[in-house]
């Protein structure tokens, strides 16, 4: 839990949605031993500006009717997932994934969602505590729902 509150702490500051992600990215990989991170979200502005680690999908493609269920239900689900799922997500990564947590992003996923992936097979697991990547999720959400401040806006 102190990880998570000093991650929140260093992640409020950041204007930038680029380093925002990048920062987060990096957290989540050193700080919480997960070895693969796949962040979509929904708005391609938003997404297109967090960097290359994050994919924009509009919440209508095709490619984003098997996540429907996840997103629907609003909350964090570990464990397995199928092997289209995971090369989606992780692509030619996903060979060495054992086990996933996928954590919508925004009420019931509207904001997008993120896949957090591990080698270790039990690493998240179905009944695990979620309350972490919950609170996370939370962090995210509040970020991406802040508006670019005006010296953003009048240099981008």
């Amino acid at each position: 839990m102190s990880l998570l509150h000093q991650l929140t702490l260093e992640l409020i500051p950041i204007a930038s949605r680029d380093e925002f992600f990048t920062r987060l990215g990096n957290s989540l990989l050193n700080d919480f031993n997960a070895d693969i991170l796949q962040i979509c979200l929904h708005d391609l502005e938003i997404a297109a500006a967090a960097g290359e680690d994050v994919m924009g999908l509009p919440a209508d493609d095709p490619a984003m009717e098997p996540f429907q269920p996840l997103l629907e239900k609003g909350q964090t689900i570990c464990g397995r997932m199928s092997e289209s799922k995971m090369d989606f997500l992780f692509g030619s990564k996903a060979r060495w994934v054992q086990s996933t947590a996928r954590v919508p992003l925004g009420d019931k996923g509207k904001l997008g969602m993120m896949a957090i992936g591990s080698s270790d097979q039990a690493r998240f697991y179905p009944g695990m505590g979620t309350l972490f990547l919950d609170l996370l999720s939370d962090v995210i959400a509040a970020s991406l729902a802040q508006q670019p401040s005006e010296e953003q806006r009048r240099t981008a």
